[in-house]
């Protein structure tokens, strides 16, 4: 079925909001009003007389929270990223611990359903915004959330395309990709399309040093060189994928316009996958009986042949999807309001070939008939395979509302209601390789969230007589949500937030949740597929087969989450600030993703690992499990520098000539230090310890380190995790248990504008608005080690078999028309 097709019936609905070409947005990017925004409000200690008239505003954009952290438009230049996608991706220790993805809003108003934001280019931005934490809350979302506040410049004009490369330096991998997207912002209309497709080479076993597998009696290539009537020879390694060859196409266009006293939105999107994996040279060993018309022998006879020449076993899979959102807000009398709704359609196809029917084909050969000739290449009615096919449909809306119930002497009170509603249809298909039909399940579930939140400020520095207190609010929250066949789960939280000095901000939060599985963990497409891992009860690398999608099975469970937070920022402003948090959390029969496969995990859920007769490893069931209870507590700390500071960056630009900028350094460090981690599957069962023989590190550290201005620059990015042990089951002996020993990885990225470095090249229009840039990852080419007690590396564990791809480069150039 074809996208194009699909997309035709969408593109009707986005004529009526299609703003006209005579209102594209000018292409000078560097309007002063496109900057500055609203008036500012006088700082303090500039010289104002008593006759003078102060106006104050807010500014252009935003938001209803005070920014936690702000980057200007030089600061979001000097970091070089192609998208808005690239530069949250850049900036994610600013933002959040990176665990999902932030909120976005788009100049101070929720960006529900209008995904094409993502792919807007960075320079469209006057300036991002990581929003205080009570803001998740405060827009009618689930509390925790960390939101990004988007603000857009007022008028911006780009025709974007490019072009790249990439590649294992190894060798092996190789990929491109090639995009185009044109922008326009005028004012309180914009528009955008983008296009992109990318492919990747798949990487065979024999691009790399890979032992072979230990297997008794195994054939050789000679041993079945009947059927091509001579003997033909074949690389095993050249026919099995360490990892399959991808190709990927999306596309979204949007539009933002007023109507009337509202801004509306539409966004329509469509993307398709594919990937394709080699499983190997399936191989069957048979008896030609004695008086077969195919054998001229007095004695049965064994023939050992592959199923047609060096036809390799395959691991497909493939997705499509389109979809369409709609989002209307403004101001009804005193009220802010938003609706948003949105429809998604999805198709899925995953194939896994296991080998040859050598039951059947031994039956054929029995029989005696003539007509079946044992030597020629077989047919796919021989295949032991299955294919799994999915389709399902989305549809949802949102409604939330937000009013100032009272003015209090330390600002407003506001209040926040939200509704959302949400209907999932779904449709597994599993068939055989002829499409014979095994088994179809039908679900259809639908959704119900409210909620409603309220912001009480107590205290305001420099208010009345409670100045003693500095700044003080707390922000309350409860909902409810049901779902088709469960009934209704609670959630109630709060937090408080405190900054007695000006440097100085606390923060504590409380949350009782009842949980239940979402619709994509109960009824989410079944894919098989082949992964390569490591057995820790035969010690040997098994490949098995992974199956992961939904779990109707699932129930559902509660949460209790506490946390505390400090931030010091030191000069006063964002230049410094010092960061330290406390968390601990306890699920009771909630969701969790199967872990890692080690002997303790095992031994909890028996039922989802399949063994053969040899106790060789063959199938492991992935899907989401439910557990019995779950605790965690962990410790957060970081350091961010952000030079020159953004207040006297200001000051610098004005003093240098126009068209320079100061060279900027931004950096920021984390730790986590996961303090306890237990896990207990069902009543009954012994409560594992994770961190005490799963495998699980203790500390771990991210860093982000960027240096640049307007034209050039350079970052590195690193994640470090410590060592861990993994326990052997009940074996006691040292030697035996496992050290897991995690690299440090590294990453760095490089851009340049040859216009704003080189001026000779400002002479050639061809060379305005260049930028190359290369991205390395895993610059220093490391690997996860695993050694046993006594030192020695076990089978399986060897460097291309746990990180076969290791180091990659990628070179990118990107043009603005």
């Amino acid at each position: 079925m074809m996208i194009p097709g699909r997309l035709a019936v969408l593109f009707p609905f986005i004529s009526f909001l299609a703003p006209s070409i005579a209102a594209e947005a000018r292409a000078d990017n560097t309007d002063a009003s496109a900057t500055t925004g609203a008036q500012q409000p006088v700082p303090p200690g500039d010289l104002v007389r008593p006759d003078d008239i102060v106006v104050t505003a807010n500014r252009y954009g935003e938001a209803e929270v005070l920014a936690e952290t702000e980057f200007s438009e030089e600061e979001i230049a000097s970091q070089g990223a192609d998208s808005i996608q690239d530069l949250i991706t850049r900036l994610t220790l600013f933002i959040g611990d990176g665990a999902e993805e932030p909120i976005l809003l788009i100049n101070g108003r929720p960006a529900d359903g209008d995904s094409s934001i993502r792919s807007y280019p960075a320079e469209a931005l006057n300036r991002l915004a990581v929003l205080k934490p009570e803001a998740a809350a405060r827009y009618g979302y689930p509390s925790g959330k960390r939101v990004v506040n988007l603000v857009l410049k007022k008028t911006f004009s780009s025709l974007n395309a490019d072009i790249g490369i990439s590649a294992a330096t190894a060798g092996g991998q190789y990929g491109g990709s090639l995009s185009a997207g044109r922008v326009a912002i005028n004012g309180p209309t914009r528009w955008n399309v983008q296009a992109r497709i990318e492919r990747q080479s798949n990487l065979l076993k024999s691009d790399r040093d890979i032992p072979p597998r230990t297997v008794s009696n195994a054939p050789t290539p000679e041993d079945f060189a009947a059927a091509a009537n001579g003997v033909f020879r074949v690389d095993p390694n050249d026919l099995e994928t360490l990892q399959p060859s991808r190709r990927s196409m999306s596309f979204n266009a949007g539009v933002t316009r007023p109507l009337g006293d509202f801004s509306a939105s539409l966004n329509v999107n469509a993307s398709s996958s594919r990937s394709k994996g080699l499983r190997g040279l399936p191989m069957a060993m048979i008896v030609v009986p004695a008086g077969s018309p195919w054998s001229p022998f007095a004695n049965d006879v064994a023939l050992t042949r592959s199923f047609a020449g060096t036809r390799a076993l395959r691991n497909d899979n493939s997705s499509e999807s389109v979809g369409a959102a709609f989002r209307l807000s403004g101001r009804i009398g005193d009220w802010r309001t938003n609706f948003s709704a949105g429809y998604t359609r999805n198709w899925g196809d995953s194939l896994l070939e296991r080998g040859i029917d050598t039951d059947r084909l031994q039956e054929l050969i029995d029989a005696g008939d003539p007509a079946f000739n044992p030597y020629a290449p077989l047919d796919d009615r021989l295949l032991l395979a299955s294919r799994n096919r999915s389709r399902g449909e989305n549809i949802n809306a949102r409604v939330n509302v937000s009013k100032t119930i009272i003015d209090l002497p330390a600002g407003p009170l506001t209040s926040n209601y939200s509704l959302d509603v949400r209907r999932n249809r779904s449709e597994n298909r599993r068939s055989d390789n002829l499409d014979g039909l095994i088994e179809v399940n039908k679900r259809t579930r639908g959704q119900t969230n409210g909620q409603m939140s309220f912001n009480v400020p107590l205290s305001r520095r420099g208010k009345g007589e409670i100045r003693p207190l500095g700044d003080l609010a707390i922000d309350l929250s409860v909902s409810g949500q049901t779902m088709s066949d469960s009934g209704l789960q609670k959630q109630f939280g709060g937090g408080v937030s405190w900054s007695p000095f000006s440097f100085l901000e606390l923060r504590g939060a409380l949350e009782y949740v009842e949980t239940a599985p979402s619709f994509d963990q109960l009824d989410g497409p079944i894919i098989t597929t082949v992964n390569r891992i490591f057995d820790y009860r035969q010690q040997e690398t098994a490949e098995i087969v992974s199956t992961i999608g939904g779990n109707p099975d699932l129930g559902r469970g509660s949460r209790q989450n506490f946390s505390l937070t400090a931030m010091v920022r030191p000069f006063g402003d964002q230049t410094l600030s010092l960061n330290v948090g406390y968390r601990e959390q306890e699920a009771k029969g909630g969701v969790a993703a199967f872990p890692e496969l080690t002997p303790v995990i095992e031994a909890a859920f028996p039922e989802r690992v399949t063994r053969d007769a040899n106790g060789q490893l063959v199938a492991i069931d992935a899907r989401a499990i439910n557990i019995a209870r779950e605790t965690s507590a962990e410790l957060n700390s970081s350091i961010t520098l952000r030079l020159p500071s953004p207040s006297s960056a200001k000051r610098i630009a004005k003093l240098r000539k126009p068209g320079t900028d100061p060279l900027r350094l931004s950096m920021s460090l984390n730790h986590r230090w996961r303090l306890k981690s237990e896990l207990l599957t069902r009543i009954g069962v012994p409560v594992i310890d994770q961190l005490g023989g799963s495998g699980q590190s203790r500390h771990f550290l991210s860093l982000q380190l960027t240096a640049g201005k307007r034209g050039a620059g350079a970052s590195l990015s690193g994640n470090w995790s410590s060592p861990a042990r993994v326990q052997n089951g009940e074996i006691i002996d040292v030697a035996r248990n496992f050290r897991n020993k995690p690299p440090a990885i590294f990453n760095a990225s490089f851009f340049v504008e040859p216009a704003h470095i080189l001026s000779d090249v400002g002479e050639s229009r061809w060379m305005e608005n260049v930028k190359l840039s290369l991205d390395v990852q895993n610059l220093l080419n490391g690997y996860r080690r695993i050694t046993l007690g006594d030192g020695s590396v076990p089978a399986g564990f060897s460097r291309d078999e746990i990180d076969p791809l290791g180091r990659t480069a990628r070179l990118t150039v990107r043009k603005r028309f």
